[in-house]
């Protein structure tokens, strides 16, 4: 990737010696963390960034590697040296790279409906399988809008999506445009590739997995090769819920990156 590419857009909030980044999964954008930023601003710096295709940020081909670096350099121009990485679905992968190339620069990594591989694998039952991932990539290259919204929306619960916060939710995404079909086939591509278990087991900083019991996308059957990888890891299992715990159960997860990230 060029050097001469602009910057990822992001937001900042906050204030403290302590410093959060943000990042999005699939088909989001940065502002899906309004209810952790009004929480958590007046506890520390916060970075919310849209990745690469989503939100307001641009798409410019970017790999892994690349979204990485690109979040390396807003926290260059931040001027923040060191931050906790609070991460949902395939912001994880995006953290994790981040930490492999950039240890020095990670505080602690929480993973909100997140995992190093989301492809199962002997041993290793996540709730992806290749011929689902190409479906879905095949279903964005027609109704594109439709596609994403069904795919949203299998990721919560019922019971969620019959609460007053849902509506909410449906609301916020209203806010942001719809992200670039390149970026998200790109995504899927990744999803479908990366393995960054070994990454995961060479971290020596802080960890938390919060998971919801009805995420088909991170089943609790992951939590013990899981913690194969990272015994010191925080699990943590929301119950009735689905993918997205930090959008239907803002409160509770919010206490759990309090007590992650410390005073």
């Amino acid at each position: 990737m060029s050097v001469n590419k602009p910057l990822i857009h992001y937001e900042t909030a906050g204030r403290g010696e302590k410093a959060i980044v943000f990042l999005h999964g699939f088909g989001g954008f940065g502002k899906m963390w309004g209810w952790q930023v009004s929480d958590l601003a007046p506890l520390a710096r916060l970075v919310i960034p849209d990745l690469p295709g989503h939100g307001a940020s641009l798409w410019q081909g970017e790999e892994l590697a690349d979204m990485a670096e690109e979040v390396r350099a807003v926290l260059e121009r931040e001027r923040i040296a060191k931050a906790f990485f609070v991460s949902s679905s395939f912001g994880g992968l995006v953290a994790l790279e981040f930490w492999e190339k950039y240890p020095d620069k990670v505080s602690g990594l929480s993973f909100v409906g997140s995992l190093p591989r989301f492809t199962a694998d002997a041993g290793y039952p996540a709730g992806l399988d290749r011929e689902k991932i190409r479906k879905l990539a095949s279903q964005l290259e027609g109704d594109f809008a439709s596609t994403l919204d069904m795919f949203f929306r299998s990721l919560f619960t019922r019971f969620e999506r019959e609460s007053l916060q849902y509506g909410l939710i449906k609301g916020l995404r209203r806010q942001s445009p719809l992200p670039r079909r390149e970026a998200l086939l790109a995504a899927l591509n990744i999803l479908e590739t990366t393995d960054l278990r070994a990454v995961l087991a060479g971290v020596d900083v802080p960890v938390q997995f919060i998971f919801g019991d009805s995420d088909y996308l991170c089943p609790q059957g992951l939590i013990p090769p899981l913690q194969a990888l990272c015994p010191e890891a925080q699990f943590n299992v929301g119950e009735s819920s689905g993918h997205f715990l930090f959008l239907t159960r803002p409160d509770d997860v919010n206490k759990l990156f309090k007590e992650f990230i410390g005073p």
